[in-house]
């Protein structure tokens, strides 16, 4: 099926006085995988075979469109019966080569083709010459019984897209059209529609007028909101999260966006909202119809990780996401392995106080036995979270830490109450495999409490990563991490042990153990330190769509002083990773090695298995 831009065909003469011809625009086109027009050969019978060779400039994309829409081509392996059907196969070809340069804005191209050859296999050469690329010199609006009484204004060109002078591209014009019926539903006219469009080409002048028409519907705004379909969600959830005011000029980009909101509290299946009555129902206020089907509320996950450094570590979890009615989340997770034991327990009330904030409150459980130390017993903390703009949010809130610390065979008792602030920026693309965008997330801390003595301390953590795709299809990625951190006010023997910096591991520098990275006792136990900086680079290669292999290097160290000293040299690591991707995230193996190892403290490798990129 051939769908045209223009509404009538004019034939290639007259019109003297204008300069204007008029021809055929495409805007999409279809083919069969078969020749509809060819009878299916005899299996058994003689076929008209062929080879089939293609010359045409490689600009501007038309190469690729040529081949991809060729019969010829696709059905090389299937000849047609006579040289009768293989003519016509090339005639539809040549038909199709000339719709898919005018979708490119080349209205005179000169398509030739030839058949060589008395007997099968025959040779078939066809040469594409495009001519002159026209360009767009008039884009004309018209609405369907005159142009309506916009409170808001009607769009022109500038708001199309379009640029008056620019080559005449099929999906540039398409496009425009799309982004002015959005603009209209935008501004009050939800039914907006095209209704009729025509191109005329000027051929002396290598250009085309466009005209499209648009029938605009009725003017609405917003009334009443009228829910359907909740069962255990109040409905407050979905009228704290209504975007406009009764009596607003119809926003569709705000319906949407409502909509967005209500998915975004996972207790939403499906939400459709729409106004009520039709476009030949008459403008004014209209109910708008908030229609929902609820989700299960609760969901139980299980996984397994493992590495040199820690063993295998299972988890499992449980999670409500309506406990009150009001979409509040409680969830549980537990963590066991050789070294490490967490439950961890997290409530989030989303818009408490203020729309758009949430409140946190998570307690763990612990008892870990690390490479620098052991701890037991709780910490947790109680926050506010809250969106500052699409990428950033913001939170603060009071921290606590009650626990048993042994290191070198000493236990302390370590009381700590801190005041937590951290803004974190994300606008890549995906959590688990991220293509592009970038992450940076900062945290300050003042910590105060005991530790053997009254202690006082300011942790500051940065970190940050980077995403950059070298193909459209996101098959070949860099990926650039870094991180650093600091803490002021107490010498490192006063810190508690799980508040200083430490590297190395899965999370960190990959190939040396967990923790082990920068200053050791003379047990050869990690001391911490006071200040870290690491960085690493991994280059994401898809070999297939699910099969992908990974090189990376990383490195850094931990410091005694409250800087990093940049005279101390670096620990680094190299590494190849194998990825599974599946449609949760990539399951994810790799082998590490040393390249600064300490003798009889590294080990000659590390492996690492877990779900999601290393960053």
């Amino acid at each position: 099926m051939v769908s045209s831009l223009a509404s009538l065909i004019f034939p290639r003469t007259g019109c003297h006085s204008a300069g204007l011809m008029a021809v055929l625009f495409v805007f999409a086109m279809g083919w069969s995988d078969g020749a509809a027009a060819e009878d299916e050969p005899d299996p058994d019978a003689e076929t008209a075979s062929y080879e089939v060779a293609i010359n045409v400039p490689d600009e501007n994309g038309i190469k690729a469109l040529i081949m991809d829409s060729s019969q010829l081509i696709r059905l090389e392996d299937r000849p047609p019966p006579t040289r009768n059907a293989l003519q016509r196969r090339i005639e539809t070809d040549v038909s199709t080569f000339a719709a898919v340069m005018r979708s490119k804005g080349y209205y005179d191209p000169d398509i030739r083709f030839e058949i060589t050859g008395e007997a099968a296999p025959y040779k078939v050469d066809l040469s594409i010459a495009p001519g002159p690329r026209y360009t767009l010199a008039t884009f004309e609006i018209v609405y369907l019984g005159g142009a309506p009484d916009a409170p808001l204004g009607l769009p022109g060109v500038a708001e199309s897209g379009l640029e008056i002078g620019e080559p005449a591209v099929a999906d540039r014009i398409a496009g425009a059209e799309s982004t002015l019926v959005r603009w209209l539903h935008n501004r009050g006219y939800p039914y907006a529609e095209v209704s009729d469009r025509l191109v005329l080409a000027n051929h002396p002048d290598h250009d085309i007028w466009v005209q499209i028409t648009i029938k605009p519907g009725p003017l609405i705004r917003f009334g009443d909101l009228q829910i359907e379909g909740l069962v255990d969600v109040l409905p407050v959830v979905v009228e704290r999260n209504i975007t406009w005011q009764r009596g607003d000029v119809y926003d569709q980009s705000k319906v949407e966006a409502m909509r967005n909101r209500l998915l975004d509290t996972n207790v939403f299946e499906r939400v459709s909202i729409r106004p009520e009555g039709t476009a030949s129902d008459p403008g004014g206020e209209r109910t708008m119809l908030a229609e929902f089907s609820e989700s299960l509320p609760r969901s139980i996950g299980a996984g397994l990780s493992y590495s040199t450094d820690l063993g295998p570590e299972v988890t499992a979890s449980w999670e409500h996401r309506n406990l009150f009615g009001e979409a509040e989340t409680l969830s549980t997770r537990m963590r066991v392995g050789l070294e490490r034991q967490r439950l961890s327990n997290s409530f989030r009330k989303p818009d408490f106080l203020a729309r758009d904030q949430d409140l946190i409150v998570g307690a763990d459980l612990l008892s870990e036995k690390l490479e620098a130390f052991d701890q037991t017993g709780s910490e947790g903390a109680v926050s506010l979270e809250w969106p500052v703009n699409e990428y950033l949010r913001g939170t603060w809130g009071v921290a606590y830490d009650f626990l048993e610390i042994e290191e070198s065979n000493d236990t302390k008792q370590s009381i700590l109450f801190g005041l937590p602030v951290g803004y974190n920026w994300d606008n890549t693309n995906n959590f688990l495999d991220p293509t592009s965008g970038f992450r940076i997330g900062t945290r300050v801390t003042p910590w105060t409490g005991s530790f053997e003595r009254t202690v006082t301390f300011v942790t500051t953590e940065i970190d940050g990563s980077t995403y950059l795709s070298f193909d459209s299809d996101d098959r070949i990625v860099l990926g650039l991490r870094a991180s650093f951190g600091t803490s002021l006010g107490e010498e490192l023997v006063n810190i508690p042990s799980n508040r200083r910096f430490y590297a190395g591991g899965g999370g960190s520098i990959r190939g040396y153990e967990f923790q082990t990275v920068g200053p050791l006792d003379d047990a050869n136990k990690p001391l911490g330190g006071r200040s870290l900086l690491t960085v690493g680079a991994e280059l994401r290669i898809k070999v297939t769509e699910n099969i992908g292999i990974v090189p990376f290097y990383e490195g850094g160290n931990v410091y005694d002083g409250r800087l990093p000293d940049l005279h101390e040299p670096m620990f680094w690591a190299a590494g190849l990773g194998f990825r599974y991707y599946t449609v949760v995230g990539p399951i994810r193996f790799d082998v590490a090695f040393p390249l600064d190892r300490r003798h009889g403290i590294d080990d000659p490798f590390q492996f690492y298995i877990s779900l999601g990129q290393a960053f």
